[in-house]
């Protein structure tokens, strides 16, 4: 997949750092995802351990579809990131964040998604899907505020398509509250 690897290499932004998943990212990544206060909002509801976790990862990279990243503040890691199903052909991909229960309303996650736009901006996906569970409300909120358009929805899922323009205009705003104004306008002048 070209430019991620470089990208991730040293990236510091937004007052995040971020790395590829290793292995020794997959304990924390394991205990995060099976915390009941996270797991409820997967789709795939089941407990993993770090075996499965690293066969899904070994999977997902093998196709060069994928990319997932484990997002620090401060040294400390408490976020995990997957890009799946990137087609750069379409400017496309579904994405997908979790966090250390802990962090799940430290405001973070909009640090986070920030780092995602200079990810998907050098991929050059336009287009991002998100599948969000009916009872994540947070996730619901936060689709809707990054401009995202509901288009299917079941009887457990909604998922939403949020193009380039709508979510810079709600990525300007977070980064405007957050103090990183100059920061965004840096980075994502020439992706408008």
């Amino acid at each position: 997949m070209t430019g991620c690897e470089a990208l991730l290499k040293g990236f510091d932004a937004f007052g995040l750092t971020l790395h590829r998943v290793t292995k020794d990212d997959l304990a924390d990544i394991c205990k995060w995802r099976n915390d009941p206060r996270v797991r409820r909002f997967m789709n795939d509801r089941r407990e993993v351990n770090e075996k499965v976790l690293q066969l899904w990862l070994n999977r997902s990279e093998e196709d060069g579809k994928s990319l997932s990243y484990v997002c620090s503040r401060n040294g400390k890691p408490f976020g995990y990131e997957e890009i799946k199903d990137i087609n750069t052909t379409s400017g496309t991909a579904e994405c997908g964040t979790f966090f250390d229960p802990a962090q799940i309303n430290s405001g973070l996650a909009l640090n986070v998604f920030l780092c995602r736009e200079m990810v998907l901006r050098d991929l050059k996906v336009s287009t991002t899907l998100a599948r969000v569970r009916k009872e994540n409300r947070n996730s619901l909120s936060l689709q809707h505020m990054l401009g995202g358009e509901i288009t299917y929805e079941d009887a457990q899922f909604v998922i939403f398509t949020i193009c380039k323009p709508g979510r810079l205009a709600g990525l300007k705003k977070f980064a405007f509250a957050l103090g990183f104004e100059e920061e965004f306008d840096r980075e994502f002048s020439k992706w408008q």
